[in-house]
Formats: structure tokens, C-alpha cells, sequence
């Protein structure tokens, strides 16, 4: 059987910065370039960071907004992967 896969593609106001946080849930940069990142956890899951487009993210307006970018990651053994700090 096939299988099917998504791969959020999340902009980013400081894609250094948000590679950063995604390196402390686990995930790894597997394939891009400076201008674009495909990070993976190695169980599965993908998601590649591009630079956002000017005005595309702003702070305490957009963040939260369904019609923005979001990616919800859910871990279940948190005590037992990296640390969040």
C-alpha cells in the first residue's frame, strides 16, 4: 500500500532562529540550501523553513491566526527526548 506523507512549509522571520527551536524538539537539517531547510526527527515526521515574505509574519498580530502558517508538534515522551530550553 502507498503511503502518503505532508510537509508543512513554514515562513519564517528568522529562519536561523526557528531551525534553532526545531534542532532542541529533535529534528535535524536533512536537505536545502541558505535560503531554505528541510528538517526531519527521523520517525517520520518533515517540515521545510523558507524566509518569510516581507510583512507575511507579524509578531502579536498574525502569529496565531488561522490564516497563518502554523505547525502544532506533539510529543508523547517528552521526558525522554532533547531539552526545551
Amino acid at each position: 500500500m502507498a503511503q502518503h506523507q505532508t510537509m508543512p512549509i513554514l515562513p519564517c522571520n528568522d529562519i536561523d532562529a526557528t531551525q534553532a527551536f526545531y534542532e532542541r524538539l529533535g529534528f535535524t537539517v536533512t536537505g536545502g540550501d541558505s535560503g531554505f531547510r528541510i528538517l526531519t526527527d527521523g520517525r517520520g515526521w518533515q517540515l521545510a523553513l523558507r524566509p518569510a515574505e516581507q510583512g507575511w509574519v507579524i509578531p502579536d498580530r498574525n502569529s496565531a491566526s488561522p490564516a497563518s502558517a502554523q505547525n502544532w508538534v506533539r510529543l508523547s515522551d517528552t521526558d525522554q527526548g532533547p531539552a526545551l530550553r
